[in-house]
């Protein structure tokens, strides 16, 4: 004789305590996650600089593994119109695509993740110190969902690869320009790559908020961290437009020439390296270091509770 046991799959009011599921916890420290979310980009970017002068781009200007246009890293898009090789141009081309590709999520994930727990936090702030924590509460309620979209939309850059034929829009008219294929290509991929560098910012801006108002940050005083604030959105602003005028082939101060020589011997060339890698240094290393600091120092842990839940 044969007999069976069947387990309900649906947990019961009348079945016994113990048979009911536990809920399910994770526990972590949340600034620990955002350092290696942070340390993870960097990772993204040297990995592709690497296999970019290795293979896509050699370094002596010779040809890479590419068949198709652009063979040559003067002929890329990006590198004719800023007349300097771009982070982008270092993710832009497979196989370093690839690779950053498969790096993107450990580095977009985690700080997805702390976006969005680390406004929780600054909920638990205010709901201790309502006058005190009011004004970053605001500013981190009605950011924090566009943050993680920003993120969660970044691997668009590789979707929309800047591989079309450039063409210099000061020789062009408004509709001819807005009619290239090329110049639309480098659009859709720059509009995912601004909406990431606004998360950062705005990302960095709450960190160091927080540091303000609990007074705990380990490099910089109060006073400064404000300063860091303004600096950070100053560079965003400078950044967005020296960029944007490029597109459009108008003047603005700091832009690089044709004419202008590829190296430190150009001041233009180092300025341009200077705004775009200070940036990088601003939102995504600088707050890095900091998170791990803080991990270290504070490690208490955040605890995530799945429980199912009974009607």
């Amino acid at each position: 004789m044969i007999s069976e046991t069947v387990t309900p799959l649906v947990p019961s009011e009348d079945l016994p305590r113990e048979t009911k599921p536990k809920p399910i916890t994770i526990g972590f420290n949340l600034d620990l996650l955002k350092a290696f979310g942070m340390l993870m980009g960097s990772v993204m970017l040297v990995a592709g600089l690497t296999i970019t002068n290795a293979k896509i781009f050699p370094g002596d200007g010779s040809y890479g593994n590419r068949h198709e246009f652009p063979k040559l890293i003067e002929e890329t898009y990006i590198r004719q119109m800023f007349h300097m090789s771009h982070t982008c141009l270092f993710i832009d081309f497979t196989p370093a695509r690839d690779v950053a590709a498969l790096l993107i999520s450990f580095f977009t994930l985690p700080l997805m993740i702390f976006t969005y727990v680390n406004h929780r936090r600054i909920e638990e702030d205010k709901r201790k110190d309502p006058v005190e924590w009011y004004s970053l509460y605001l500013f981190s309620k009605y950011t924090w969902l566009f943050r993680v979209l920003c993120l969660g939309f970044f691997f668009m850059v590789f979707v929309n690869s800047p591989d079309g034929v450039y063409k210099d829009p000061n020789s062009m008219s408004v509709s001819e320009l807005i009619a290239d294929d090329g110049w639309w290509k480098f659009q859709k991929h720059y509009f995912f790559y601004f909406l990431y560098q606004i998360s950062m910012a705005l990302l960095c801006i709450e960190s160091s908020w927080q540091h303000y108002k609990k007074n705990d940050h380990p490099f910089l005083t109060r006073k400064f961290l404000w300063y860091y604030n303004l600096v950070t959105f100053v560079w965003l602003a400078y950044y967005t437009l020296w960029i944007v005028t490029f597109q459009f082939g108008l003047p603005f101060p700091g832009h690089t020439n044709e004419n202008d020589a590829i190296g430190f011997s150009s001041w233009r060339w180092v300025w341009a390296n200077f705004i775009m890698l200070g940036y990088d240094v601003l939102t995504v290393i600088a707050p890095g270091i900091v998170a791990l600091w803080y991990s270290q120092h504070y490690p208490e842990k955040m605890v995530i509770s799945f429980e199912l839940k009974q009607d």
